[in-house]
């Protein structure tokens, strides 16, 4: 109630009149129910369309690349190494991909060359049967007749005078039985090697025994011997017999090596506390780099009158006893042969953690 009301309206009433209006929601619900049918469906029908378009997405991209590595690698694992994933992709899966189908080609490459390598070594272990066979069966047939020549010029050295002329001829022909003789031992010994006796052993008492055995040859040829032994060495478990022939073996090698003058030295060390290093070193020629790998195959020699078979034997009696033989050369200086021995077992047999610190602190 305003004053321009008041000529009709009595100002006292602040409320002159309500008026009552009523409208009807129902077509507007009507509308809203209509609408809601409609757009519900096809808010469905968008989300479905949505979450198809991104699992179709995610299995293109993701998905089906990740499953054709599962099952490349489960063929993998299984020993089909020539499974390959074709991902032209420039993303992170195909870079797995790549890096994946060159691990194939190089683990494809591995077999092939293990399986050459597995064949060549059992051809040549066949051959080495065959030969070893062969080997023992004419080193059998030679012996007897050696020794009866042997005995023989025995008896007529003994009809001559000490200063007859023929004396130098019956030395000559008893020099090169023994040597045969030799020869025929190495080949029965590489044939029908014998099994080791081990027995706890001074390595240098071995040493002056093979020392004693050399000195008239290193005379001969002008070769110098030095002795240069370690100190409080412990004691070795070794087979005497075989380890004396080792050290042998290769002290006459070196010899040969140098063959007039030079000088061989021959020393004993402590390198840790559970092994013993055995040197030979000369100052011989040398060895080749190209033979360096090939110098302990059995009948390999670059001497007119080697047979092959001596370091071929030391290296087998070196790794029965649980060692190994190492070689260090360089071609117009020398050789140096490093003998390694364990301290650690009584039975000769070293683990194969152990040999793989050797190599390692080597």
């Amino acid at each position: 109630n305003e004053e321009r009301c008041f000529g009709c309206h009595n100002p006292a009433k602040k409320i002159n009149g309500i008026i009552s209006v009523d409208v009807s929601l129902a077509p507007i619900r009507t509308r809203i129910n209509e609408v809601h049918k409609v757009l519900l469906p096809s808010a469905a029908l968008t989300v479905v369309a949505v979450f198809l378009a991104i699992w179709f997405s995610l299995s293109r991209t993701v998905t089906q690349p990740i499953s054709l590595l599962i099952k490349g690698m489960r063929r993998t694992e299984t020993g089909d190494f020539s499974a390959r994933i074709s991902l032209p992709r420039r993303d992170e899966l195909g870079q797995l991909a790549e890096r994946f189908n060159t691990m194939g080609e190089k683990l494809s490459s591995a077999r092939r060359e293990l399986e050459q390598y597995h064949q060549q070594q059992m051809m040549r272990a066949e051959k080495m049967v065959s030969l070893g066979q062969l080997a023992s069966s004419i080193a059998h047939e030679i012996k007897n007749p050696l020794a009866g020549i042997s005995g023989a010029m025995q008896v007529l050295a003994a009809e001559f005078p000490k200063e007859h002329p023929n004396q130098v001829i019956v030395k000559e022909i008893r020099g090169q039985v023994d040597r045969l003789n030799q020869v025929v031992q190495n080949l029965l010994d590489f044939a029908k090697p014998s099994q080791p006796r081990f027995v706890e052993a001074d390595i240098h008492e071995i040493l002056a025994r093979v020392l004693f055995l050399v000195k008239q040859q290193a005379r001969e040829l002008g070769i110098e011997l030095q002795e240069q032994f370690g100190q409080d060495l412990p004691s070795l478990w070794v087979d005497e017999k075989q380890i004396q022939q080792v050290f042998l073996n290769v002290s006459l090698n070196a010899l040969q090596a140098m063959g007039s003058g030079g000088k061989l030295t021959i020393r004993t060390l402590s390198r840790t506390a559970d092994r013993v290093a055995v040197e030979f070193q000369d100052t011989g020629p040398g060895i080749p780099p190209e033979i360096l790998n090939t110098v302990f195959q059995p009948f390999f020699t670059t001497k007119p009158k080697g047979t092959g078979l001596g370091l071929a034997i030391a290296q087998r009696i070196m790794r029965e006893h649980g060692g190994e033989i190492r070689i260090l050369s360089e071609p117009g200086k020398g050789t140096c042969f490093i003998l390694l021995f364990s301290t650690q077992r009584r039975n000769g047999r070293v683990s194969l953690e152990r040999q793989e610190e050797w190599h390692a602190a080597l």
